[in-house]
């Protein structure tokens, strides 16, 4: 009888991450006699062509899709709909694949996994993608001295303690993991597998002949966890030295990052452009470029982080300019001399 694994997602079908490091490693579980299901939190009925493209495409290939459809409009925490939702949908899911292992992705699922071992002996790995209580206090999503803040730090022990592994993104993430929470014996139970990409997706085919013109590429969102302050700067800096111009990638609605360049002076403003593209199309749109971007605030989340963007990059043979302390990723750039460091902030 084949093993069940059940992948518990905190985001949704299309997100960029689960398509990138998810679902390759579900298909690679498929293929080696594995059945495999999976649970994703979508923002209401989706339409997207793309969704159901994807949802058909695991069908065809043996994997079962559990979508958990989250109201547009939340009038309670969100959390709270993640929690009795999520729940209601696992135990749904439990009873009929009864997997043998959970595999969650991030903080939120990891209740969910927990609260369904109480009907059914399975093992759970708890892939933590990072400091997750660190990044709320943060992005400013919850406050130090909130019940909320105690309550989570309360939870986060509690996943540790009782999960059967874990998984950090980078070494830096695990040597924090071991070091702060040393007596939950994380050194037995704490693995550290890096983010990783298909490169032979992003064969580079072109090369830089002409550094008169620089063509800079920064794939990502308008959040707290990058310096788009920074970044903007670096690069109208960059234009008093030579002909320049920066395309901005994101995945989710660009108007944030449109109202963001709006101040600049026009003659910077317009050799900018912000695009919304799909994961698939990657490849193609960081080919096009001479360096990848990758500015980070000074945050403690950071420290310990692993940026996709930075493997995508480097795999399409981009330089890559990034800040001090970015987890690993600072020190391979270093270390290769794949690109450049700024100095301070």
């Amino acid at each position: 009888m084949p093993k069940r694994v059940l992948f518990i997602s905190d985001s949704s079908l299309l997100h960029p991450i689960v398509n990138s490091q998810g679902l390759p490693l579900l298909s690679h579980l498929n293929r080696r006699g594995y059945k495999i299901s999976i649970i994703t939190f979508e923002k209401g009925r989706v339409q997207d062509e793309a969704f159901h493209r994807k949802r058909a495409e695991l069908s065809e290939n043996g994997i079962m899709h559990f979508p958990v459809y989250m109201p547009k409009n939340l009038i309670i925490s969100g959390r709270m709909w993640l929690w009795l939702l999520g729940l209601l949908v696992g135990l749904k899911t439990m009873i009929s694949q009864r997997p043998h292992l959970i595999h969650v992705r991030s903080y939120p699922p990891m209740l969910i996994a927990l609260m369904m071992r109480l009907f059914l002996r399975c093992k759970i790995i708890f892939d933590m993608r990072g400091i997750y209580v660190d990044e709320e206090l943060e992005a400013g999503l919850i406050r130090k001295d909130s019940k909320f803040y105690l309550m989570e730090r309360k939870l986060e022990n509690v996943y540790l303690k009782y999960c059967d592994a874990c998984i950090s993104v980078s070494v830096k993430h695990y040597e924090y993991i071991n070091k702060v929470y040393a007596g939950h014996n994380t050194q037995g139970k704490n693995y550290f597998i890096p983010n990783s990409t298909d490169i032979s997706r992003f064969i580079r085919n072109i090369h830089i002949t002409n550094i008169d013109h620089i063509s800079l590429l920064y794939v990502g969102n308008y959040v707290i966890k990058y310096d788009m302050d920074l970044l903007l700067a670096y690069f109208a800096e960059l234009t008093n030295h030579a002909k320049s111009n920066l395309k901005i990638i994101t995945y989710e609605n660009p108007d944030e990052l449109l109202k963001k360049t709006s101040a600049l002076p026009a003659d910077i403003r317009t050799q900018i452009t912000i695009t919304k593209s799909p994961p698939e199309k990657m490849p193609e749109e960081i080919n096009n470029h001479s360096a990848g971007l990758a500015i980070l605030n000074p945050l403690l989340s950071n420290t310990v982080c692993a940026p996709i963007k930075v493997v995508e990059y480097l795999a399409s043979g981009l330089p890559v300019v990034i800040t001090p302390d970015v987890g690993d990723a600072t020190d391979i750039i270093a270390g290769t001399k794949t690109g450049v460091i700024l100095d301070k902030y």
